[in-house]
């Protein structure tokens, strides 16, 4: 399933410029699963995941690894390429 649909089904819309901290929070939620869960699976700081959903930062390329690990996704579709 292509990550855009997990926020808008059957669109054609291009989503290239919805920020990483949105699709982060979709997957996340689409999941069913809590930052504390994905923070504790991944060693990435719960206060870190929050600050990346929010858009206030981007994850480094390791938490970003870690994070599409326990969420079950490749950093390439997160990343639209």
């Amino acid at each position: 399933m292509e990550i855009k649909n997990l926020i808008i089904r059957d669109t054609e819309e291009d989503f290239s410029d919805v920020p990483l901290g949105n699709w982060l929070k979709a997957v996340r939620c689409a999941r069913g699963l809590k930052q504390s869960y994905v923070a504790w699976k991944s060693g990435v700081e719960q206060a870190s995941i929050s600050r990346y959903e929010r858009n206030e930062c981007i994850p480094s390329l390791e938490s970003l690894k870690k994070l599409c690990k326990v969420l079950n996704i490749k950093a390439s579709d997160l990343l639209g390429f």
